[in-house]
C-alpha cells in the first residue's frame, strides 16, 4: 500500500471536502441549527483516527464457513459519524431492516458509494440519526470462488468532541432527543478507547445463534494498545448483549 499512500491520501480528501461537507450541511438543516455548529464537529485536522481499510476476503473453505456461521464481517455498527464504502459486484454486504428484523442484501450500484450512519452521529443527533448495523456474509454460490475486496473511508468527528446531542438543535428538543443516550458520556478519542475495549458489545447476528460448541467469534481477543497508551480500563468482562430490534412501522 505504501507507493499509494499519496493517491489514498487524494481520495480521503475529496470525500472530505465534496462529500462528508455535503451531509454535514444536510445534518445542519435537519437539526436547525447553523451550518457552522454541524461543520465544527468535523473540523479538518481535528480527527487522528479517520481511514481507509482495504479488505480482502478470499474464497472460504467448506468447513471455515460453518465455524464463523457463513459471516465473514459479524454484525456490528461503526464507532464514527458515516462510513464511505466504494460499491462494488459480489454480493456480501447486508444491512438489517428496523421495519422486520431481517438482513437484506446491499444491491451494488456501479460507480456509486454506499453510505452508512454510525454510532457517534447516532449520539450527535440524540438516536435520531441510527447507526446501521451491517455485516458481511458468504456471496451467493454463483460468487463464492471470487475474491471480494472492499475499500472504505471511517469519517469521524474531531477527538474532542463530546458524544451528546447538539445543544441549539430546536429539532432534538422538540423531539425529546436533546439528552445524553448513554449514561457515560465520552469525546470521540475516548469513545474510541472504550469501545476498543468492550463497552457496549452487543450480538447482532440474530438469526444465525451462536453454538459455543462449533462456531467462533469473529471479534474475539483484544485489542493491542500503542506502547505508552493509558486505557481508560477494560469492559471485556462485561456479557455481550443480544440485539434485540425496536421495530419501526413501515410507512
Amino acid at each position: 500500500m505504501r507507493p499509494y499512500l499519496k493517491e489514498t491520501q487524494e481520495v480521503m480528501s475529496f470525500i472530505r471536502n465534496h462529500i462528508l461537507k455535503k451531509l454535514l450541511t444536510l445534518m445542519a438543516m435537519v437539526l436547525e441549527v447553523p451550518d457552522e455548529v454541524v461543520q465544527a464537529t468535523h473540523a479538518p485536522g481535528g480527527s487522528k483516527t479517520e481511514y481507509i481499510r482495504y479488505m480482502m476476503c478470499e474464497p472460504r473453505p467448506k468447513e471455515e464457513s460453518e465455524k464463523y456461521r457463513d459471516i465473514f464481517l459479524s454484525g456490528h455498527t461503526d464507532w464514527g459519524s458515516w462510513t464511505f464504502l466504494f460499491s462494488q459486484p459480489i454480493a456480501a454486504l447486508q444491512v438489517l431492516d428496523h421495519t422486520d428484523g431481517v438482513y437484506r442484501w446491499v444491491q451494488h450500484q456501479p460507480n456509486g458509494l454506499v453510505i452508512n450512519f454510525g454510532e457517534a452521529l447516532e449520539r450527535l443527533t440524540g438516536g435520531l440519526f441510527k447507526a446501521t448495523i451491517h455485516r458481511v456474509v458468504q456471496p451467493p454460490v454463483s460468487q463464492r470462488h471470487l475474491r471480494r475486496i472492499g475499500v472504505i473511508y471511517f469519517a469521524r468527528p474531531a477527538d474532542d468532541v463530546e458524544l451528546r446531542p447538539l445543544e441549539s438543535s430546536p429539532l432534538l428538543k422538540r423531539l425529546g432527543r436533546d439528552k445524553p443516550m448513554d449514561d457515560r458520556v465520552f469525546c470521540m478519542a475516548d469513545y474510541l478507547d472504550a469501545r476498543k475495549h468492550g463497552w457496549k458489545r452487543y450480538e447482532y447476528d440474530i438469526d444465525r445463534p451462536m453454538d459455543a460448541t462449533k462456531h467462533s467469534d469473529f471479534f474475539a481477543g483484544e485489542y493491542p494498545d500503542p506502547e505508552g497508551h493509558k486505557s481508560l480500563g477494560k469492559f471485556d468482562n462485561v456479557a455481550r448483549e443480544v440485539y434485540l430490534p425496536v421495530l419501526k412501522a413501515a410507512n
